[in-house]
């Protein structure tokens, strides 16, 4: 019994690695999000770490929207 359960554990862990949205996925969208919350914090995001997004992060095109729409002037500025 404890021969297929770790079968089975290390079979999960291997396919985790395989698969786009396993922990590669995580780890490669942790990674972003940390540098696009980073550039946020220090006045340096730009529009390339933005577009740069892995392709697998399931929210980042809210990010993006959100992003575009505080930098999109919608009324000149009066002075």
């Amino acid at each position: 019994m404890k021969k297929v359960v770790l079968i089975l554990a290390i079979g999960f862990i291997i396919l985790g690695f395989i698969l786009p949205v396993g922990i590669r996925g995580a780890i490669a969208n942790n990674l972003w999000s940390s540098a696009v919350i980073k550039g946020y914090l220090n006045g340096t995001l730009s529009s390339e770490l933005l577009l740069a997004a892995p392709t697998g992060h399931p929210h980042v095109s809210l990010l993006q929207a959100s992003e575009r729409l505080n930098h999109t002037p919608w009324l000149p500025e009066s002075n």
